[in-house]
């Protein structure tokens, strides 16, 4: 017979199944603007990041946009990315892809 959980143990078992996270989306898409420097915020490089972000904005239903910013101190440059989650109706991305019907294209044979 199966037994139910209690809140405890399930947040427990929840928290060790799969790969933890490696950035903290849930503080980073909070609706706050936030600026992530290249190389101590994020290890990928800066597009890689972008299609990141989007992501996780569009699992949660989010807007985004973000900025990218470089920035003179001396003769140190140094590039900071700004971001910004925020809800203004994106439908959430569906669980599973839904499959594309393919039809095959019928070629014309000149005579």
């Amino acid at each position: 017979m199966a037994n139910l959980l209690n809140d405890n143990d399930l947040e427990r078992i929840r928290a060790v199944r799969g790969r933890p996270m490696k950035y903290p989306w849930d503080e980073w898409l909070d609706g706050k603007a936030r600026t992530l420097e290249v190389g101590v915020d994020f290890t990928c490089t800066i597009s890689t990041f972008r299609v990141h972000f989007c992501n996780q904005c569009r699992k949660k239903g989010l807007s985004s946009w973000s900025v990218l910013e470089t920035q003179q101190n001396g003769s140190k440059k140094r590039q900071v990315l700004h971001i910004q989650a925020h809800n203004v109706g994106v439908p959430p991305r569906p669980a599973k892809k839904v499959p594309i019907k393919r039809t095959p294209i019928k070629r014309r044979v000149k005579n």
